[in-house]
């Protein structure tokens, strides 16, 4: 899920945020195969989950190199 314009604060952090975010694109496919399986109550879980590991990688990103 690497974005090629994407701005990093610290470069140090950079694989931390991504595995963030990597598991954030995981929970939100599995919120899908939930809904698909008449689900939706897991699937909120999910998206719970996937909104934790995005603001996770957020904070990565905006901490500044020491």
């Amino acid at each position: 899920m690497r974005s090629a314009n994407q701005l990093y604060l610290n470069p140090k952090l950079q694989d931390k945020m991504e595995k963030e975010l990597d598991k954030s694109g995981k929970e939100i496919v599995k919120a899908g195969e939930d809904l698909a399986k008449s689900k939706p109550d897991k699937a909120i879980d999910h998206c719970k989950k996937a909104w934790e590991h995005a603001g996770h990688a957020a904070k990565e990103a905006a901490t500044l190199p020491k």
